[in-house]
């Protein structure tokens, strides 16, 4: 369309436009039968006679001096408030004769006048519409797919739609297209059109709007309400508006501004007059023009077929256009009823609405095919990620662009699904609140798609057999209403620290809460059930693992898919607690898959690849039998196919104390290594302490409990102290090469501070150049070892060596991160 628009914009105004060599004939051919010739005195006989000899306005030298006032208003301002308004209202039509001509004047100055060139040629601007329509002939050249017009058949297509295209009315309102995204130059590539043509007028020096109709001698104004008495009764507003921006002062108005916002359908008397007058200097001092027959250039028939030669013969002449498909006057439409227009427009409106909505339905059905498009919105501190839906029966899955499983919604009855649908901003944000889980919010681009995906929902959970509600609340209430993946996580953090001050005797003040809770809360959390994902997630592995699967099923008593605090506590106590009986028995549970108290071979090989998949170890099917085979053989136990829990227990007498030391462990939990309680009888027998002198780094260190503070400032100073611990080696190399770069930019800059008084450039630009020179070392700098963060096969070499003790190899691209936000900022600086 902006191209489009602004072909439109060079076939009307671009023989006038100051980039080129212009051919004024083009011009006069194009606009002959335009508006200009609009006479809107009687007295010039417009309307008396037919045809009557205009004398044009005599200028004087005062006119081109300029106002030399300094206080105008901003063009840009100026643009805003006079020429923003609501557009899209048809052109009148004033179709007037531009005078007799009496014969050529030599003494006349047919050149074009400041007035015309720098303000009247502007006037077309607010005649240009939002976009430029393209007629086609059906059945031969279907509309072209691609913006550009790369065919002559395309600039045919733009001439005829041109054509037929309704122009907007002559007044203050010019088209955003035009104020906004009008070409500029390559620093500015889109610009103001009309603050432009303002800045322009000032450069020429034309006079204000009073100075001008005076010099044309039409009669005064004295006050704003006389620019335009209509615009002041309909819209006063923008009079007022354009006053304050002038100071009420109206002798300052400009030329432009002012013949703007006089014209209320029509050109106005300035812009009238001004045309006027310069179209009929063109034509009288022209020594060449067709008419004149003392030149000797045209005879009477040539004069007369020129006359009668119009704009669409030109038209049909330079182009393939069909001489049917073109209005004898190109620049009027036909002559319509109103009333059969606005039957052909209501019939046109509902074809549209129909022939939309089942474009949308069968879009919608597609996209629910492939799976819904949305946005999940994670928190409000958290940024939202485009995710699919995948609805199927008894679950739905969310993937991400990558189709990477991101989540996976068990639908399983008695289970009750709340359907949360926002009631404002578009209706486009749905909540799905799941019970046991934390909450799903979907933002969607139109209302028709989260309708689509809500129909798709409802027979989803029919199907599965759950029930569920709908109501709708307002976004806000909405957002405030959702349980984010981030609150479940602290929720789930209080029924792990309360889960294991239980097994291990923790005091429940050391088990901690959530932050600012109550007994409310804490019983909420302890209330909490845990899904298969959230399971695996805690132990830090996957949810699809066989471990997983066997430790889920064993857990989960009541068969409901989730792990409530009791049965997590049951199988915790065994694994924390158990003797190697209990543990053995357990995991001798675990994989028994068909529960006929014996496990079989197949069994015990997939038990064992559980283990594999937990160890990120790779064994081969023949390798794994063979070590079941040679495990049986060595216990005795080659004749047999299943094996009992006593058999299973012997198998495993040579691990007995591994399995004393196996613990279940959970992550973001620390759990103390206290000896006393993984047995079921205590000692406190304390053994002989041996000093032993080594040089080693240490690698166990005993843990030492220390009583939970609950003051806030302790908890801050307890967590910087942790923060400083964690990350030393961090701080320590990030500290020292701020300290580089700082000690590069105080040396430049000291240099071009005191030691280059020599060369000069300190007495012009002293703080600029310190600045510019010492930011420029630093990057420098900086931009070297950006480089050297991303070498991979360095940074491997690296982290096997000692370096790695003293340098966070691993934090390489958040090193690199902050290396690269640093020489942004500095550059900007410099």
């Amino acid at each position: 369309m902006g191209f489009h628009l602004a072909l439109a914009w060079t076939l009307l105004v671009g023989p006038w436009m100051p980039m080129g060599a212009q051919n004024p004939i083009s011009w006069e051919v194009q606009r002959f039968d335009g508006w200009y010739n609009n006479l809107m005195e009687h007295r010039w006989g417009s309307k008396g006679s037919r045809l009557q000899r205009l004398v044009p306005a005599s200028y004087a030298d005062g006119v081109y001096q300029p106002l030399r006032e300094p206080h105008l208003p901003n063009p840009r301002d100026l643009s805003n408030t006079a020429m923003r308004g609501p557009a899209g209202q048809a052109s009148l039509r004033n179709r007037t004769v531009l005078g007799v001509f009496f014969g050529y004047r030599p003494f006349l100055d047919p050149s074009i006048s400041p007035e015309f060139l720098a303000a009247s040629e502007q006037f077309f601007s607010t005649m240009v519409p939002p976009g430029v329509y393209m007629s086609h002939t059906p059945l031969l050249s279907p509309p072209p797919k691609h913006p550009n017009l790369r065919r002559a058949e395309d600039v045919d297509a733009l001439l005829q739609g041109m054509a037929s295209q309704i122009a907007e009315r002559e007044d203050h309102v010019v088209v955003e297209d035009v104020r906004d995204f009008w070409p500029g130059p390559l620093k500015f590539s889109r610009t103001d059109h009309l603050a432009s043509c303002l800045q322009r007028g000032r450069d020429l020096g034309l006079p204000s709007y009073t100075k001008a109709r005076a010099a044309l001698g039409l009669p005064p104004i004295t006050t704003w309400q006389d620019v335009n008495p209509a615009l002041s009764q309909s819209n006063s507003t923008v009079l007022e508006a354009t006053a304050a921006l002038y100071n009420q002062d109206l002798s300052r108005l400009e030329l432009l501004p002012g013949g703007l916002l006089e014209s209320h359908g029509d050109p106005g008397p300035l812009f009238s007059a001004i045309v006027l007058d310069q179209f009929v200097r063109l034509r009288d001092g022209d020594r060449y023009w067709f008419e004149n027959t003392r030149n000797g250039l045209f005879s009477e028939e040539e004069i007369t077929e020129i006359r009668n030669t119009s704009l669409q013969d030109v038209l049909v002449a330079v182009t393939n256009v069909d001489p049917s498909a073109l209005q004898p006057s190109v620049f009027f439409w036909h002559d319509v009823s109103l009333l059969s227009a606005w039957i052909v427009a209501q019939l046109r409106r509902r074809n549209f609405k129909r022939l939309q909505g089942q474009g949308r339905q069968s879009i919608m059905s597609e996209k629910l095919m492939e799976g819904a498009e949305a946005l999940e919105w994670q928190g409000r501190k958290d940024p939202c990620r485009r995710v699919l839906m995948h609805l199927q029966p008894g679950q739905i899955r969310v993937v991400d662009s990558r189709l990477s499983v991101l989540r996976t919604i068990q639908l399983r009855p008695p289970q009750q699904v709340n359907l949360i649908l926002s009631s404002n901003r578009g209706r486009r944000t749905l909540l799905l609140k799941i019970p046991k889980e934390y909450d799903l919010v979907l933002l969607f681009n139109l209302e028709e798609e989260r309708q689509a995906l809500v129909e798709n929902l409802r027979g989803v959970l029919k199907e599965s057999g759950l029930s569920f509600q709908e109501w709708e609340l307002r976004e806000q209430e909405l957002m405030k209403a959702a349980v984010t993946r981030q609150q479940r996580s602290h929720l789930l953090e209080t029924f792990f620290r309360h889960l294991f001050s239980q097994v291990l005797d923790i005091d429940q003040a050391d088990a901690g809460t959530l932050p600012l809770d109550s007994s409310q809360k804490v019983r909420e959390a302890l209330m909490c059930e845990l899904s298969r994902a959230e399971f695996a997630e805690s132990l830090g592995l996957k949810p699809q693992d066989m471990f997983v699967e066997s430790m889920f099923s064993l857990a989960d008593k009541d068969g409901n898919g989730y792990l409530s605090f009791r049965e997590f506590l049951d199988i915790l106590v065994v694994f924390m607690k158990g003797s190697p009986e209990e543990k053995s028995r357990l995991m001798f549970r675990m994989y028994d898959f068909d529960g006929n108290g014996l496990i079989s071979k197949d069994e015990f090989i997939r038990m064992l690849r559980s283990f594999i998949e937990i160890s990120n170890n790779c064994l081969s099917k023949a390798q794994l039998a063979e070590v079941v085979e040679s495990m049986f053989r060595e216990s005795g136990f080659q004749d047999k196919e299943e094996l009992t829990w006593e058999d299973f227990h012997f198998m495993l007498r040579d691990h007995d104390s591994e399995l004393r030391f196996t613990q279940l462990c959970v992550k973001g939990v620390e759990v103390p290594e206290v000896i006393k309680d993984l047995c079921r009888r205590a000692s406190y027998i304390s053994q002989e302490k041996i000093w032993v002198t080594s040089f080693q780094p240490l690698l166990f260190t005993e843990a030492h409990r220390e009583k939970f503070q609950r003051s806030r400032r302790h908890q801050t100073v307890q967590q910087f102290k942790r923060f400083i611990e964690n990350y030393r080696r961090h701080i320590g190399c990030v500290a020292v090469f701020y300290a580089i770069a700082g000690g590069l930019f105080l040396e430049r800059a000291y240099y071009y501070a005191f030691a280059a008084h020599h060369t000069g450039i300190t007495d012009t630009t002293r703080v600029g150049i310190i600045l510019s020179r010492g930011t420029a070392a630093s990057i420098s700098f900086m931009y070297s070892y950006i480089l050297l963060t991303m070498c991979r096969n360095l940074i491997t070499f690296l982290r096997e060596t000692f370096l790695n003790r003293y340098v966070p190899f691993d934090a390489a691209v958040d090193f690199h991160r902050l290396i690269a936000s640093t020489a942004i900022v500095l550059t900007g600086r410099a």
